[in-house]
């Protein structure tokens, strides 16, 4: 049989022959995984646990993030489907899904499920692990006692009061106040603006990826966020205006994600991003994850 789904702004079919699940978002790539993990929170709740899924991005030119990016360790499957029902029942329906990934504050966060869920349906890939590895050894990355700064404005600014009309967007200097004393400090960003703005502190290392000079050609082009910029391009239209292709640009993403969870500590911007990397580290230690100007996560 199969089941018709409608999630936060997905839309997506279920297989009960097959287990394969189907389902197909528009919004940017973090965004779209921790609405997944919700999904994969709600199904359980009616006996539904997927074997296989496709998740297409829909701003990234229908790509599928299972397409190379992420893979499912179906061994985990069986102890996923015996997981405490109630613990999942609390993180489905006490934590909403905002602009940030889900929930007000870190306390309201099952580490223990949300870690298992990653390990069971957001495996990274081979190509993604090679390639945080490359990262590492290219830009010389040594995430042993070093912070990870992951900060842009972009469309962000205008989300910023979604939950709390008075918030306002923290300033890369409120990031820069609680920055520990480490050796190295790293920066990520696809703001341009940002990019720049890092350049007054001398003792941050700013990471380009990216090809600084074929991505931020136009200061203002990146003021809706580059996914919602690509998805107005082909795939091959991508690749030569980018030089880089889009399954190559989402690995190298994921790769930085990678790279952010190892180091001894994560500063970041109120988004999705946030919380991905943090789930990934499997720990809100050594965090500063904003909310707004005035509160963290």
């Amino acid at each position: 049989m199969i089941t018709e789904l409608e999630y936060f702004g997905g839309k997506g079919t279920f297989d009960d022959t097959t287990n394969y699940l189907y389902f197909k978002r528009i919004y940017g790539i973090y965004s779209n995984i921790t609405v997944l993990m919700h999904l994969l929170c709600d199904l359980k709740l009616r006996g539904i646990h997927p074997e296989k899924i496709t998740l297409i991005l829909e701003e990234y030119n229908n790509y599928d993030l299972y397409d190379g990016i992420l893979s499912i360790n179906t061994k985990n499957i069986e102890k996923w489907k015996t997981f405490d029902i109630d613990r999942v029942l609390r993180m489905r329906h006490n934590i909403g899904i905002n602009l940030y990934g889900f929930g007000t504050s870190q306390s309201q966060i099952d580490l223990e499920l949300t870690t298992f869920l990653l390990n069971t349906y957001f495996v990274f890939s081979g190509e993604v692990k090679n390639r945080a590895e490359e990262i590492k050894k290219e830009h010389n990355i040594i995430t042993e006692d070093s912070s990870f700064i992951w900060w842009r404005k972009t469309d962000k600014i205008h989300e910023i009061t979604w939950f709390k009309r008075t918030a306002k967007y923290p300033e890369l200097s409120d990031a820069i106040k609680h920055l520990k004393s480490h050796k190295n400090v790293y920066a990520q960003t696809d703001d341009p603006n940002i990019f720049d703005e890092f350049s007054k502190y001398e003792n941050i290392n700013r990471l380009d990826i990216f090809n600084r000079k074929q991505y931020f050609t136009n200061k203002d082009a990146f003021k809706d966020g580059f996914h919602t910029e690509n998805k107005k391009l082909t795939d091959s239209e991508f690749l030569e205006k980018y030089k880089i292709s889009r399954k190559d640009y989402i690995i190298n993403l994921m790769a930085l994600v990678q790279i952010a969870s190892e180091c001894s500590q994560y500063i970041g911007y109120p988004g999705n991003i946030s919380m991905v990397v943090s789930l990934v580290r499997g720990s809100f230690n050594n965090v500063v994850f904003f909310k707004d100007h005035e509160e963290l996560f």
